[in-house]
């Protein structure tokens, strides 16, 4: 319970050796790391690039399911930080954690997982971003600039587009798929699809979709 048990996802601290989950508490006026886990289990092969966070969301009984970014392996931690149960989605469009997320001018960016969300029958809504068909206007932007970039310059809204699978853990089953041209942010915790876009004043404006599941 907040202040007391809070998750927290991202390589905090350099005596975590890795992990990149951490049971904490933000009780006090610095936070106090109750136990760090996660991310060693993810063996990444040469010239992988290592995890920084893991897209979390909270399970039934106080635990949390995690997904690998560059690996889509959802894992489901109890309340005590105990690895339950763990599930790779393996499909041929999902191209791994080898090779630059970006991508460059001549290699398209990675797919990689970006947000899950849990609805309240237990079904996890997973969000990916897929390689668009205008990511090479993204690169043809910059000009002629060689050697290091700045990724702040890149257009991601033109290397990326959105996919989200919904997925029965409780069956190990994909119930559905939507590919979406947006570059979706994330998950609200009501279940919204979120994305930032600048207005026509070029302000940022916040775009709140909504998601539903339709059985036939």
């Amino acid at each position: 319970s907040w202040p007391n048990d809070v998750w927290l996802s991202g390589q905090l601290f350099s005596s975590t050796d890795g992990r990149v989950l951490h049971k904490s508490s933000l009780a006090g006026r610095e936070v106090s790391v109750q136990r760090s886990f996660g991310g060693v289990k993810d063996i990444a092969p040469p010239g992988a690039f290592p995890e920084r966070s893991n897209p979390m969301v909270a399970a039934a009984g106080g635990g949390v399911w995690t997904v690998s970014p560059r690996h889509y392996t959802l894992r489901l931690w109890s309340a005590s930080g105990t690895l339950v149960r763990s599930l790779q989605r393996t499909a041929p469009w999902f191209d791994g954690p080898l090779g630059s997320v970006l991508g460059g001018r001549t290699t398209p960016p990675k797919t990689q997982v970006r947000a899950v969300w849990r609805d309240e029958q237990g079904l996890l809504w997973v969000l990916t971003w897929m390689p668009a068909s205008t990511w090479r206007e993204a690169w043809a932007s910059l000009g002629n600039a060689t050697g290091e970039i700045d990724a702040r310059r890149i257009d991601q809204s033109l290397l990326f587009s959105s996919r989200i699978e919904v997925i029965d853990p409780s069956r190990n089953t994909l119930l559905a798929r939507l590919d979406v041209p947006q570059l979706l942010s994330g998950f609200t915790a009501d279940g919204y699809a979120t994305s930032f876009e600048l207005d026509f004043t070029d302000r940022t404006a916040v775009k709140l979709y909504e998601l539903r599941l339709r059985r036939e």
